[in-house]
């Protein structure tokens, strides 16, 4: 018979990043954006603030109080008001579901559906350069 040839592997739901060093290293593309991934995983508060202010603005401090508070039934309302406003499928049992089981990366789905940075601004408008006024 023939050579064998490899059959190329199946794509990796991964993103290819460079470290320091130059070499390509493997993330999956839930911890992406790598600023709003290290917010929401040490302070998911802020990170819900922005969603919530986002939805209502004016209503950072009642999403990160109420996280912190009812973290459960607050994050599964709101996940449920993202999804509405991106006319995303589900229902209040996928939202109870997925804030209960996977809270990170549920918070990191709805803030990127919204287009938030960890900085609080939108991607959009973050990505645009800073005009300086006239004196």
């Amino acid at each position: 018979p023939g050579p064998i040839t490899p059959t190329p592997p199946a794509a990796m739901p991964f993103e290819s990043v460079k470290d320091l060093g130059g070499q390509a290293l493997l993330t999956p593309e839930c911890i992406q954006p790598i600023p709003l991934f290290l917010q929401t995983w040490c302070c998911h508060c802020v990170t819900a603030g922005q969603i919530h202010d986002k939805l209502e603005a004016g209503s950072f401090w009642k999403g990160c109080i109420g996280t912190c508070c009812c973290s459960i039934c607050c994050r599964t309302i709101t996940r449920g008001k993202v999804r509405a406003k991106a006319g995303t499928a589900g229902g209040i049992v996928d939202d109870l579901v997925l804030s209960l089981c996977c809270p990170c990366c549920s918070l990191m789905q709805e803030a990127k559906s919204l287009g938030i940075s960890s900085t609080g601004q939108d991607v959009a408008k973050a990505s645009k350069p800073p005009t300086m006024a006239k004196p």
